[in-house]
């Protein structure tokens, strides 16, 4: 999850490493609808045994678009429909571009609707991401600094973890690894009416083979 433009797909493809999640080229989001890509064959985690890892690609709440409320929905949605269908939710990657060297009001809406949906006692299953080190500037640092120190300080208090995504596959497995040795079966979404929006009752599951065969844990 993360703002527009924050490299959320890359992110997911360098996990994959496979592009199989469009990734844009300019501020306009590619990702308009949900997307996902599946980890089969989970080796050296012994607790993901017979399990596959399901990614789950958003928008950003900020997309031109859709509106905020409808992703949420569409959010809240696909997480109670795969709970009842046996997936447990693993964990939650929050991507901020660090080249956007102001926490712009936009970036505070991001982060307060990712908050909204967040429970205290899950928020060591979060991870939080600064992205795009590769166009770094001078203030970079000192703005990581801010994020920590400032804007993720409440979420970095209760739990969540910080990464640095230096682009590669080894470095977003990194971020995928301290979610898997942290998480529990508690998950880190709350889908309850606490979050004050009430899901469509017409629903499409757009994962029905991912069900057949093994358990999923998704993230």
């Amino acid at each position: 999850m993360g703002p527009t433009g924050a490299g959320k797909s890359y992110f997911i493809n360098s996990v994959l490493n496979h592009p199989s999640m469009p990734v844009g080229s300019d501020l306009d989001s590619c990702t308009t609808e949900l997307g996902f890509g599946c980890i089969e064959d989970i080796q050296n985690y012994p607790n993901l045994t017979n399990r596959r890892i399901v990614l789950i690609d958003t928008p950003g709440f900020d997309s031109p678009d859709l509106d905020d409320k409808e992703m949420l929905e569409k959010i809240i949605t696909w997480l109670k429909q795969s709970q009842r269908k046996g997936a447990e939710i693993g964990g939650v990657i929050y991507l901020h571009d660090i080249t956007k060297d102001r926490f712009s009001g936009t970036a505070r809406q991001n982060l307060r609707l990712f908050q909204d949906m967040c429970r205290d006692d899950a928020l060591k299953n979060v991870v939080l991401v600064t992205t795009k080190w590769s166009r770094k500037s001078k203030d970079s640092e000192k703005y990581q600094l801010q994020l920590e120190g400032k804007h993720w300080k409440t979420l970095i208090d209760k739990g969540a973890k910080v990464h640095r995504f230096d682009q590669g596959s080894t470095s977003a497995w990194a971020a995928i690894d301290m979610i898997i040795c942290a998480w529990d079966s508690k998950g880190a979404f709350q889908t309850s009416s606490e979050t004050k929006i009430k899901p469509p009752k017409i629903l499409r599951n757009r994962l029905e083979g991912f069900f057949h065969s093994k358990r999923w844990w998704a993230f």
